[in-house]
């Protein structure tokens, strides 16, 4: 952490850019986990190397302030790619995959890069869309490995015209919902600006370990936490695509620290049927944002002995607009836990093991009764729920099994969210 720290420190700041932020830490720790995905592990000296070698292999094609657009699932190439842009000064567009053929057309159209570059996901529709826009070039994601073998790297402040933190870097296309999509463009200075408020936000820091499974064609995902997390010497997992139990694996199997998430996925990982025994010790704080989160959300996160910090913004603004720090959250996550006469330790304990079998089916048994009972009710605060199942636990407390019962809680409480659909409005 400490040499992390003062490299940072040593980078001048009208020197400051973002593949320099980064790579400073392949001089700093080069053998260090920067990058996981699918089992690859790019360390921070390997970035360094495909980054240098990727910018030759993009000056073929795309000069300083040209175009180019990344058309692929999550994949750590788009780390490289962006970086790479930043070396020559170039801008990086990148395709929201979600999109119909003609909605990515029409970006296109108006974007005007020089190069895409897509995952073979979809190679049928980006060869497509080539084929109505003249001088428009294509390579797969997995054909740039290949390209920039033998090609010399391209070192920091070759030539004499080395952009700088003022430039653009990234174009974004807004939702359109008020018309046509536009183009949000983004700056260097921009990201750097985002990443001090997300360190701020989440009290980064370079032992970190985050997991990604946000797209990363949204600015939420590459640069709430990645790219800031990156820039501080720590270490990014990448999945591809989102699936609630290989994220539950991969926060126990890989240590992960830090998740960003918006309430459909963390409200899919609290119905999941593993979210209530997947040991999450490593995790320091979950952050959610997007839209309204709802309460049922914060409680059954906490429940789980976490912070969660929200986090509100924009594509314009890079998306960080507002934020919650993570001081406060802890001391209201304490509270919250006093609240419930439980300690953050007892709530992660995996101890105190072995109260009698028949206290704990009794306290299942009557907790469930009342469950089934108010779920018949239109509106049902997750508030009774919570304090009804800690009612029942004290009352049990001198002969049922701890840890079992809380599992069980828990369950009872993901599946009350799965009930009212993750609907703010259904909770007084």
């Amino acid at each position: 952490m400490a040499n992390t720290r003062r490299a940072q420190a040593e980078l001048p700041r009208d020197g400051w850019r973002l593949d320099r932020a980064v790579l400073i830490h392949a001089d700093t720790c080069p053998d260090k986990r920067a990058l996981e995905f699918e089992n690859q592990v790019i360390t921070y000296g390997d970035l360094a190397n495909r980054v240098a070698r990727t910018a030759t292999l993009l000056t073929t094609r795309v000069g300083r302030g040209d175009r180019f657009a990344v058309y692929s699932m999550n994949h750590p190439e788009i780390f490289v790619l962006l970086l790479a842009a930043s070396r020559i000064g170039a801008i990086m567009m990148l395709i929201n995959w979600r999109l119909t053929p003609a909605e990515i057309t029409y970006q296109i159209q108006d974007c005007q890069p020089k190069w895409v570059f897509f995952s073979s996901d979809f190679e049928n529709t980006a060869r497509a869309i080539a084929n109505n826009i003249s001088g428009l070039a294509l390579m797969t994601v997995d054909e740039i490995r290949i390209a920039r073998e033998g090609l010399r790297p391209l070192e920091d402040n070759e030539g004499q015209d080395a952009p700088d933190a003022n430039e653009d870097i990234l174009i974004v296309y807004t939702s359109g919902t008020t018309g046509r999509p536009k183009g949000a463009v983004l700056s260097q200075r921009a990201l750097r600006s985002n990443a001090v408020m997300s360190h701020d936000a989440f009290d980064m820091n370079s032992d970190d370990i985050v997991l990604n499974v946000l797209p990363l064609f949204h600015v939420g995902g590459l640069n709430i936490q990645p790219l800031p997390a990156l820039i501080l010497g720590a270490s990014v997992v990448i999945h591809s695509t989102f699936n609630p139990e290989n994220v539950l694996a991969t926060i126990y199997n890989s240590a992960i620290t830090q998740i960003t998430t918006v309430p459909t996925i963390l409200g899919a990982l609290l119905i999941h049927p593993k979210w209530a025994t997947t040991n999450l010790r490593s995790m320091r704080m979950v952050a959610i944002g997007s839209t309204d989160v709802p309460v049922t959300i914060i409680k059954a996160v906490h429940m789980r002995g976490i912070p969660l910090i929200q986090i509100n913004g924009a594509t314009e603004t890079s998306p960080t607009a507002i934020y919650q720090r993570a001081k406060y959250i802890k001391e209201m996550h304490q509270n919250v836990l006093r609240a419930l006469g439980e300690k953050n330790e007892e709530l992660r304990s995996t101890e105190n093991i072995g109260m009698k079998e028949k206290a704990v089916k009794t306290a299942k048994k009557k907790l469930m009764e009342l469950m089934q009972r108010e779920w018949n009710l239109s509106k049902t605060p997750i508030v009774w729920m919570v304090e009804e199942g800690e009612r029942i636990y004290k009352k049990e407390k001198g002969e049922a099994d701890r840890i079992e019962f809380e599992a069980f809680k828990n369950q009872l409480m993901a599946q009350y969210v799965e009930q009212k659909m993750l609907v703010a409005a259904d909770i007084v």
